[in-house]
């Protein structure tokens, strides 16, 4: 099985396999309805590190 990076995939091209974790979900919010449902949107991390930053997180 060959494992494209999200990088690599383009819109509208299809037969890619990916291995992604992911990061967070969320529903967005609609101020004029709340029954309207828009879909779910999420942030996908794959395996290829790009710029790892040290982070801290003070209260």
């Amino acid at each position: 099985m060959n494992i494209a990076p999200i990088r690599n995939l383009q819109p509208f091209q299809f037969g890619f396999t990916i291995r992604v974790r992911v990061c967070r979900t969320w529903k967005p919010k609609f101020f004029e309805s709340d029954d309207q449902f828009a879909g779910l949107q999420c942030i996908l991390v794959d395996a290829i590190v790009r710029k790892s930053v040290p982070c801290s997180i003070s209260t």
